[in-house]
């Protein structure tokens, strides 16, 4: 399993065969994607190229690619989005070194199994969080909110928080990610989400804030800086791809958020 991006950035120095392989190196922070836009497409360009490299040199049986919905792109007309509903990107939008390398990263493992063999999942997932999530300097909704709370500030929109999301825990994801790597077909994408309580992000806040009973915790509306977050209107994904081998989410927000608190709450920061 690689989950560093600078480990990828050169060719991979294991010796032994790995029957799997999984690339979830990737940045997809805001964060990131406003201070170093040039490493996030070198993390899924190069380091793709690296990961598939090594497949093929060991004649793994499958790679498994964390991607993401993003790659989905504008496409404010459907309803619901399944893995062919392919929207439009703009390649000088400033946040777009994340989805469109997250495309081009497809296209090499596609290129990879049509030319060499290599067999490939793309893992379309959208909003996963769980207890070992990095809070600080992240930009991301959940890693933000969850901050302000450990840490006993008020919560600070930076919109108006009206905005819906919709989000996965970490184990439904990693679930997903097995089943499809035992059971999906080969050189498929398959979006992997939790649909089923899509929730406001003030209404994800205030359910963050009243969790500390200790503090009175206020939720501040507050028009910040949208550089480096997606523009476009939210639409579901379509997870029925996943479900039909047996997969569905099992853990809802009520359930994981006081496991998240009391992860980061018994750690220092």
């Amino acid at each position: 399993m690689i989950g560093s991006a600078s480990l990828l950035l050169s060719p991979t120095a294991y010796e032994g065969k790995a029957d799997y392989v999984f690339h979830l190196a990737g940045n997809a922070s805001p964060y990131f994607i406003n201070s170093d836009p040039v490493g996030i497409m070198k993390c899924n360009l190069l380091g793709t190229i690296n990961v598939l490299e090594y497949a093929r040199d060991c004649q793994t049986k499958k790679v498994i690619f964390a991607s993401t919905r993003e790659v989905y792109g504008k496409n404010e007309e459907a309803e619901l989005l399944d893995e062919q509903a392919m929207g439009t990107l703009d390649p000088l939008d400033d946040r777009s070194c994340y989805p469109e390398s997250k495309r081009a990263a497809e296209t090499l493992l596609k290129s990879y199994f049509l030319q060499y063999g290599v067999n490939f999942n793309a893992i379309r997932m959208a909003h996963s969080y769980g207890p070992t999530m990095k809070l600080e300097n992240d930009g991301r909704v959940m890693a933000d909110l969850v901050g302000d709370v450990v840490t006993g500030r008020d919560i600070v929109l930076k919109s108006s928080g009206e905005a819906i999301r919709a989000f996965l825990y970490v184990t439904d994801a990693v679930v997903g990610m097995f089943t499809v790597l035992f059971h999906g077909e080969p050189a498929k994408a398959y979006n992997l989400a939790n649909e089923t309580e899509p929730v406001s992000i003030k209404e994800l806040a205030h359910m963050l804030a009243v969790s500390r009973t200790d503090k009175n915790i206020q939720v501040v509306v507050s028009e910040g800086d949208q550089k480096g977050y997606c523009a476009y209107r939210r639409t579901a994904l379509d997870t029925s791809a996943l479900e039909q081998l047996g997969w569905s989410p099992q853990i809802s927000l009520h359930e994981a958020l006081p496991r998240l608190l009391t992860y980061h709450r018994a750690r220092p920061h």
